[in-house]
């Protein structure tokens, strides 16, 4: 995944199976743009795959289970996005 790369850095996350040189910086989406951006993308990315998942699971009849917790589950999750 790193090939071409000398280093990486980390949002405080250690990578000890890494060859390269690893900076792992507390707060380092506030102090790196590469590290910012790769947040935003995470995050965008997670959020439609939830999006995807739980109008799937919507759509599949679920949210009408008798199962109390699952609705308190499927709740959250809409309110939530």
């Amino acid at each position: 995944m790193f090939d071409g790369a000398d280093g990486v850095l980390t949002d405080a996350m250690p990578l000890p199976q890494c060859d390269k040189d690893v900076i792992s910086l507390v707060k380092g989406d506030q102090k790196s743009v590469s590290i910012a951006a790769a947040s935003i993308l995470a995050k965008v990315t997670r959020d439609c795959i939830m999006y995807v998942t739980i109008n799937d699971i919507l759509n599949m009849g679920l949210q009408n289970t008798k199962d109390i917790q699952q609705k308190h589950i499927w709740r959250l999750c809409i309110h939530m996005g």
